[in-house]
């Protein structure tokens, strides 16, 4: 039988500045999971800066499973930082903007985040920060 993904969200109030958008995640049998973060949710940080990712493999998805946080034209927001994480070990990261250089990234569309490779119905939270102005 088919397991459906499931998915929840929250948004998370650090300060007036800053805000954290929570996605609690199950993949389905095919290990995956897609949930797209649009309008009206997404007004909520449009033009704010995108400056960390926390992720929190929880059960022990398949080792080396595979993350992404995409705009609009397809680009991933994280530079390729959410491939092959580990299956136990929680981290922070923060957006990789090239080969050498990791900064703040403007949101300016719909963003799509998905989960690739982590296993049959292996749960997850994965968390964005945003902020209001750029911090470099």
């Amino acid at each position: 039988m088919a397991t459906a993904q499931v998915v929840t969200t929250a948004w998370i109030e650090i300060s007036a500045e800053v805000w954290e958008y929570e996605i609690t995640w199950t993949s389905t049998d095919a290990g995956v999971v897609s949930h797209s973060l649009a309008m009206p949710s997404l007004s909520k940080i449009m033009g704010w800066y995108l400056f960390m990712a926390k992720v929190n493999p929880g059960v022990t998805p398949t080792a080396a499973w595979d993350w992404t946080l995409k705009d609009s034209d397809g680009i991933d927001l994280m530079g390729g930082l959410g491939a092959d994480m580990s299956n136990s070990v929680s981290v922070l990261l923060i957006p990789k903007l090239d080969g050498t250089n990791y900064g703040d990234v403007l949101v300016d569309g719909e963003l799509t985040f998905a989960i690739a490779a982590a296993g049959d119905a292996k749960p997850g939270v994965n968390s964005f920060f945003f902020r209001k102005v750029c911090g470099r």
